[in-house]
């Protein structure tokens, strides 16, 4: 499948192409996109701001633009045993914030975009062992890299502090978020009247935050999660089911030396909190 999509009041086009090819036991995916628009067009004149009374005139929305782009590839196998399969994405995207237009008699232009880009990859099992104890294994993990960081546009002073005409960007805030996250199940082999499950579930998440205005700390948080479902067939119309589930929650603060926050230079605590639920 492929499309591809254009029009001309923001200069914009777009498309996309997919594929699959698969022989019955194995499949392999392959996919990408992307749009690309600048402001979007108006009706040409003037335009006066209702809050602050300055007018501007315009032929386009000021900072309306938006730049996305995603590529994907995949692949599984599907046999006797069971299944296994791995994809691996990427996705980027620039995008601009509308508002009052740079113009050299306006002191605080407040142009502004994000952009952001993601990396993942993702595996999923699942095994028919046929044992005595267990019966199936399923697999789910993933890892997903991602950046997000916004860059407002200020005005150049002279000495006396007055707008010289041009304008700098600069970047706000930022950051880097790592994830992994994993869960492991066991379906148990029914056994008389019993079955049940056997999980485990764990999320590792590392945050570097920084910028010019910081939104938070450096951290590494920890969660790790085991449980027990079993269900029991009393008789024909009645069913019971029990489930215990043990939960490990750890957050850890990193001290950040190149932080522009003073406090988050040496900030070294970090939280600890588990429970413990039945049902």
């Amino acid at each position: 499948r492929a499309s591809i999509m254009g029009n001309t009041v923001s200069d914009l086009y777009s498309g996309y192409f997919t594929t699959t090819i698969s022989d019955g036991s194995s499949a392999f995916k392959i996919s990408a996109g992307g749009l690309h628009s600048q402001d979007i067009s108006i009706p040409s004149g003037f335009y006066t701001d209702p809050g602050t009374g300055q007018g501007y005139q315009l032929s386009n929305i000021p900072q309306s633009f938006d730049h996305t782009s995603e590529e994907s590839v995949g692949y599984s196998y599907q046999g006797d045993l069971g299944m296994i399969g791995i994809g691996v994405k990427h996705y980027q995207m620039n995008w601009g914030i509308p508002d009052d237009p740079i113009d050299t008699t306006y002191k605080n232009p407040t142009f502004s975009r994000i952009q952001m880009e993601n990396y993942s990859v993702e595996l999923k099992g699942q095994f028919e062992v046929g044992g005595s104890f267990v019966n199936q294994i399923k697999l789910n993990a993933n890892a997903v890299d991602y950046n997000h960081s916004e860059h407002p546009t200020a005005p150049n002073t002279d000495s006396a502090g007055n707008p010289n005409g041009t304008y700098a960007e600069f970047e706000q805030n930022n950051f880097h978020q790592n994830n992994y996250n994993a869960s492991l199940q066991f379906l148990l082999q029914k056994m008389g009247n019993w079955q049940g499950t056997i999980g485990i579930w764990t999320n590792f998440d590392n945050l570097d935050i920084g910028g010019l205005q910081p939104l938070g700390p450096n951290s590494l948080s920890t969660d790790i999660a085991g449980y027990i479902y079993e269900e029991y067939t009393a008789s024909e119309n009645t069913r019971l089911e029990g489930a215990i589930r043990y939960d490990y929650n750890k957050i850890q603060t990193n001290p950040n030396p190149t932080s522009l926050s003073p406090r988050f230079q040496t900030l070294d605590t970090s939280r600890l909190a588990s429970a413990l639920t039945g049902s």
